[in-house]
């Protein structure tokens, strides 16, 4: 065991496993989170959508509970359990009042370890999932994120939908689940994190005796893609707005750059008081919103901006875009519209570490990503060490990169 921190704790057990946690003892609740490095990275041509599916079916009973039950004993103490799949990791999540953790440590280790993927409930929630398909490519405003990163990575693991499509979903049997499952969902590649009020020793003993510790090899992550090219599309939709996202490659997640990346994105468009906002939506009135962020993986990341607008102010809006990010990557910024930029992050960060569910998950992704704890004063300390010149520097690499890719869903002639 390694005590990074007078509250942090770090256990990697002989299976690999890892269990990470951060006591508070002034709260009453721990938000427990199962971390799994598999995501829609490792599917295969054919697979696409099956870890997506993973993620419903350990919902859908276990060989000591029903579907119902699992739901019922969470909720019956008040306390909450989702789950989400992303591109390099899949969570199931509980937050739940500190007196009942061993029970959400049971419940999610269950799930884990014995669901059951019984036919009947595969066959319901491959239809769930074809709905949910079917409603994410109705929601213009969220579906355009997903397909700018395909765009930007396409031919790459990372260039993979997270939801899969109708075909693949429908032709997943209950063989080719259990030896997904099998393959990947082992101890090398579970990550458990906890924050709240909590003893490590007793999340590290339920972990230890619930989950089968199968020593062996963790997930590869997926081969840095190669650079990416410039590419346009329009997907024509019957909506009122354009919805766009505009992606550059940027930065993965250990990479330093990151850190000086956060001021630009606080700077260009991460708030209502960022140059984007104040130029598109308040001097010209034509958005209702706009903004930006970063997004990293194991070996590349992308800075996104995005907007709804009018179709016949897209281009206008593109311009302005373009403008802002020019002045970025070619001037430094004055040092009060620095320290603003910086006063803006280290405040969010403080409002954040207030949540256990946040610091539940910087634990997890600090572990994944990074393979050690990166405590509070250190990111306070990065971040005020930034100078206006780094951040232009960063601006000028992403910036004026000649890959963009631009995305945009709306009322176009054709795709």
């Amino acid at each position: 065991m390694t005590q990074t921190s007078p509250t942090e704790q770090r256990t990697i057990l002989p299976s690999g496993m890892r269990v990470v946690t951060e006591r508070l003892e002034h709260v009453d609740s721990v938000s427990l989170g199962a971390w799994l490095a598999v995501g829609v990275c490792q599917e295969q041509p054919g697979q696409e959508g099956l870890t997506h599916l993973i993620e419903h079916m350990l919902f859908k009973g276990t060989r000591r509970r029903a579907a119902r039950q699992i739901a019922e004993e969470i909720d019956g103490v008040g306390g909450y359990l989702n789950a989400f799949t992303d591109r390099e990791y899949t969570c199931v999540t509980a937050r739940i009042m500190s007196d009942h953790l061993p029970l959400a440590l049971d419940v999610v280790c269950d799930m884990l370890a014995e669901s059951v993927f019984s036919e009947n409930d595969l066959g319901r929630e491959k239809q769930v999932v074809i709905e949910e398909i079917k409603r994410y490519e109705d929601s213009p405003d969220e579906l355009v994120h997903d397909l700018v990163q395909q765009s930007l990575w396409e031919g790459h693991p990372l260039g993979l939908g997270l939801l899969g499509n109708e075909s693949s979903v429908s032709a997943t049997t209950r063989e080719s689940l259990l030896n997904y499952y099998r393959q990947h969902y082992r101890s090398p590649n579970i990550t458990i994190a906890a924050a709240g009020n909590l003893e490590h020793e007793q999340v590290v003993e339920a972990v230890t005796r619930l989950l089968p510790q199968e020593p062996g090899d963790g997930a590869d992550p997926a081969p840095p893609p190669s650079q990416p090219t410039a590419k346009t599309r329009y997907v024509p939709r019957p909506t009122e707005q354009a919805h766009f996202c505009l992606a550059w490659p940027a930065f993965s997640y250990s990479d330093e750059n990151t850190y000086p990346q956060a001021i630009l994105d606080a700077v260009l468009g991460a708030s209502p008081s960022s140059r984007l906002f104040q130029t598109v939506r308040e001097e010209r009135g034509l958005v209702y919103n706009i903004g930006s962020y970063p997004i990293a993986f194991t070996n590349a990341g992308a800075f996104v901006v995005t907007a709804s607008v009018s179709p016949s102010n897209l281009d206008e809006v593109l311009d302005l875009v373009g403008e802002e990010s020019k002045k970025m990557a070619e001037s430094v910024m004055h040092e009060k519209e620095l320290q603003r930029a910086k006063e803006q992050i280290l405040g969010g960060l403080a409002l954040a570490a207030e949540s256990t569910s946040f610091r539940m998950r910087r634990l997890a992704m600090n572990e994944m990503y990074l393979d050690r704890s990166v405590g509070f004063e250190e990111l306070r300390e990065r971040v005020r060490a930034i100078t206006g010149e780094q951040v232009r520097s960063v601006a000028e690499k992403v910036l004026t990169s000649p890959s963009a890719n631009l995305v945009a869903i709306g009322p176009f002639h054709n795709g």
